[in-house]
């Protein structure tokens, strides 16, 4: 049957049902991951092109479901950082912790400058903008952190990452040039 692995649930079978577990695990949220980014990029070029009248024109079923995502992602990267510690089989690397830890400061900062972004009231807009141009940075810095881990649980070709960065930098200087040119 293979080596087994200790994923805190033990030797055998269990051990092989908690690595099809966490396998899902990942790729759930990797899932999750890239519907968010997919609509958080959207959002960003739609929103820098509407300007300061953007919170106005966004269905709110459709941001509070974008919200029930961004929960759903914490929780299971929660599930996968325990998982991946916990395992004594294949321990990570410091290395691989390390990168952990920054994909948690990125996410961390993330999410909260999307919570000011999502209740702060409108107020002068250059604040608005402002806040924008910070929030996109954030999202970028977590993007690219997480790209590997997200091209790997997606099971695209190795080198995508290379591509998808390309991508996400070309996203984010639309965005901000759309930004820009609209309140000129």
């Amino acid at each position: 049957m293979g080596k087994a692995r200790e994923s805190g649930m033990g030797a055998g079978k269990g051990a092989d049902v908690g690595e099809r577990m966490a396998r899902g695990t990942r790729r759930i949220n990797a899932i999750i991951a890239a519907v968010l980014v997919v609509a958080f990029s959207g959002h960003a070029l739609l929103a820098s092109a509407a300007g300061v009248q953007a919170p106005l024109l966004a269905p709110i079923p459709l941001l509070l479901g974008l919200l029930a995502l961004v929960a759903a992602h914490v929780a299971l990267s929660i599930a996968t950082t325990v998982i991946m510690w916990r395992d004594t089989v294949r321990p990570p690397s410091r290395k691989k912790k390390r990168h952990q830890i920054l994909k948690w400061v990125t996410g961390v900062v993330l999410l909260a400058v999307l919570t000011v972004h999502v209740l702060h009231p409108a107020v002068a807009p250059i604040v608005i903008w402002s806040a924008s141009a910070l929030l996109l940075a954030a999202f970028a810095w977590h993007v690219w952190t997480g790209m590997k881990s997200l091209a790997r649980d997606l099971r695209l070709p190795g080198n995508a990452k290379v591509p998808l960065r390309i991508a996400l930098c070309a996203l984010v200087l639309v965005a901000l040039v759309v930004m820009v040119a609209t309140r000129i």
